[in-house]
């Protein structure tokens, strides 16, 4: 009987450890879609990505993640339990996962958020404007945990790539 308490723990840590893959301090490239055409990949260093795959943000590298310039919220999204079967089918497809999400984002004054990402205003510098907005997040196929994420928001379009 102890034998089985002590492995169903072992079985319960590995399930948790394996629900929520952790990203931060991840650095990542972005690229915008401006009047429907994507500009080229960017990579600031000043900024780092946090959070999961399927819930991340961007903040300053010299601020508290707390102060982040977007969070992106994709509910339905768990990269652990899609089966290898169908992660492989969709690549040879390269079929994109699609998903229903928010974005929420920070602007001040009459600033337009996709022209200051990533330097515009985070959730906690005063006197800004919190917006939360529904999005259409696409997610390039993928073998492990997904790297390149399309976000379709407010008639803009944001690319984050994780190498």
């Amino acid at each position: 009987m102890k034998f089985y308490n002590t492995f169903s723990k072992y079985i319960l840590i590995i399930i948790l450890s394996c629900v929520s893959i952790s990203i931060n301090g991840q650095t990542f490239y972005y690229s915008k879609n401006i009047n429907n055409l994507w500009g080229k990949w960017d990579n600031n260093i000043s900024y780092t990505l946090g959070g999961t795959y399927s819930h991340f943000y961007i903040y300053s590298t010299n601020d508290h993640p707390s102060n982040y310039k977007i969070l992106v919220s994709i509910p339905l999204f768990d990269p652990n339990i899609i089966s290898k079967k169908i992660k492989k089918e969709t690549v040879k497809k390269k079929k994109w996962y699609e998903f229903k999400g928010s974005v929420e984002y920070y602007t001040k004054g009459s600033d337009k958020f996709i022209d200051r990402f990533p330097y515009g205003p985070g959730a906690t510098d005063p006197d800004v404007d919190k917006h939360v907005s529904e999005a259409i997040i696409k997610i390039q196929p993928f073998k492990k945990n997904p790297q390149v994420y399309n976000i379709y928001f407010d008639g803009i379009g944001l690319a984050i790539w994780i190498p």
